[in-house]
């Protein structure tokens, strides 16, 4: 399976070296299938990874150290899958738009009309949706970055809360280090469950929380109406098959006025 990992300029270095090292520990398993056990690898799927940048020369990270890639934007062609990782925001809360942002939005474009899967992480998602991916998409963010893409991208459909949401060939984390869940997923995916949980295993990484709410301080969410994150955290997570009627109790309210 053939990933790019699109290197953005400041991005959080841990990304991308921990990103490429899972799935190096995954090939390795993979390699390795009889000293582990593995019974099932009928079908062998390895990744290949390679780091692109704009024109493939070093790119600063967060840490204005350079990171070496191994292609062009021009150069990654027939891929199967793109991660675009986080990266330094600015004051606002937002990219800080570099000279080489809209050729990097125009290859994303281009790869999601050939259905190519596409991947943002954390503040990475900023590119997927600047590009127009998240119209009409289900997609999460990291929980402080909620109200700055519910502004930005009115068209899609921002999850409160979720670490990790997938719609067509468009798949979105939450977090930092989010990148974690997303590449055990990937692997567990085109790889199978059974090296999914063995290079879970070996690395002693596992997925993160189902939501992202034990981490908002409290207040964070007193922008939006309190009465719908009350209902939204109800719904979703404490009792996804809850009645009109409990609802409505919960809410020591009546069922029409809730209606209404």
């Amino acid at each position: 399976m053939n990933i790019f990992i699109y290197v953005p300029q400041f991005c959080i270095y841990s990304a991308i070296a921990g990103m490429s090292d899972i799935f190096w520990i995954s090939n390795n398993i993979i390699k390795s299938k009889k000293a582990l056990n593995l019974n099932k690898l009928d079908k062998i799927i390895e990744f290949k990874v390679s780091l692109v940048s704009l024109d493939g020369k070093p790119v600063p990270n967060a840490q204005n150290r350079m990171v070496d890639v191994d292609l062009s934007i021009e150069e990654a062609i027939e891929g199967d899958l793109i991660i675009v990782p986080g990266m330094l925001l600015n004051d606002e809360q937002t990219p800080n738009n570099p000279s080489e942002y809209k050729a990097v939005l125009e290859w994303l474009k281009n790869e999601n009309s050939k259905k190519t899967i596409i991947c943002g992480a954390c503040a990475g998602t900023f590119l997927l949706g600047d590009a127009g991916l998240l119209n009409r998409k289900n997609y999460a963010t990291t929980w402080w970055l909620y109200h700055t893409f519910q502004k930005r991208f009115p068209n899609g459909k921002l999850s409160w809360g979720k670490t990790f949401e997938k719609d067509t060939n468009i798949i979105t984390t939450g977090g930092p280090l989010s990148w974690i869940e997303l590449v055990l997923y990937i692997i567990n995916q085109f790889a199978g469950p059974e090296v999914g949980k063995a290079t879970s295993d070996l690395a002693v990484a596992g997925a993160q929380p189902v939501s992202q709410q034990i981490y908002v301080p409290q207040g964070f969410t007193s922008s939006i109406d309190p009465l719908l994150m009350k209902i939204e955290e109800s719904i979703k997570y404490t009792k996804p098959h809850i009645t009109l009627e409990e609802l409505a109790k919960n809410l020591n309210m009546s069922e029409k006025t809730l209606y209404r």
